[in-house]
């Protein structure tokens, strides 16, 4: 894990090589950081509260969260013809190896974000029936991730735990 810890921290010393990139890495480095802050300050022994029937449970929306950035990062902005086969069918995770996933899944975009030219951010892209430039995706996964971690926000107040508040400019 410490390895994996230094490459992320590698990946932030560079500066990424688009205008876009610059201003965008900033609230990705923010919403990454709200995200796992989620992640530590909910019990391990509560990852398997299902907040409503028919949902999700923590450790699932988790889950959904670090796999969804995966495949959407691997498909749309790197090409890749891959089959969705979600993290949420995993079993038997413990609560540190559920945020090393979501670790691994918000290092992966910011390396991308960094490594992006502006000609690959113009390329459209057909995601979920949407024709979007790349540059597009990057907000889409920014509020993806927002919006798991609102309903993740409420199922820690169901079970008495408060939340942090949201800060947009985490940074």
């Amino acid at each position: 894990m410490l390895s994996f810890l230094l490459c992320g921290t590698l990946a932030y010393s560079q500066t990424p090589k688009t205008e876009f990139g610059r201003e965008f890495l900033p609230f990705w480095q923010a919403a990454k950081k709200q995200s796992m802050e989620m992640a530590r300050l909910i019990p391990e022994d509560k990852y398997d509260f299902v907040p409503a029937k028919g949902g999700r449970s923590i450790e699932k929306m988790f889950l959904h969260i670090a796999y969804a950035h995966h495949y959407m990062r691997r498909s749309f902005i790197g090409g890749e013809t891959i089959q969705y086969n979600s993290y949420e069918n995993r079993e038997d995770l413990s609560k540190t190896e559920v945020m090393e996933l979501m670790e691994q899944a918000f290092d992966d975009i910011s390396t991308t974000l960094i490594n992006i030219t502006d000609e690959e951010l113009a390329q459209q892209v057909n995601a979920f029936g949407n024709r979007l430039t790349k540059e597009q995706m990057f907000y889409y996964f920014r509020d993806h991730g927002t919006s798991h971690v609102g309903k993740l926000k409420m199922a820690a107040r169901m079970l008495g735990i408060r939340p942090p508040r949201y800060r947009f400019l985490d940074f």
